[in-house]
């Protein structure tokens, strides 16, 4: 995800103000804080926040843990080990 730094602002405001009303359940997830990034978005698309994608064509992968990254590394970067 990429954010602007005045755009983050409304994003951080907005997350502890939902992790103080200990919002559960929270969109897809069972409880706040173990929601994923899609379902913050999906609560700022709700509030009327502008969310605007980008389109990436070409390689991508989601990296969620350090052996994501360490896989990602194998696939994408050239000459890794």
């Amino acid at each position: 995800m990429k954010i602007s730094e005045k755009d983050y602002e409304k994003y951080f405001k907005k997350n502890k103000k939902i992790e103080r009303k200990r919002l559960n359940p929270f969109h897809d997830s069972v409880i706040f804080e173990r929601a994923y990034l899609t379902d913050m978005i999906q609560e700022l698309i709700d509030q009327k926040i502008n969310v605007d994608p980008i389109i990436v064509d070409g390689n991508w992968c989601e990296i969620d843990t350090p052996q994501d990254l360490e896989n990602a590394k194998k696939k994408f970067v050239k000459n890794y080990y």
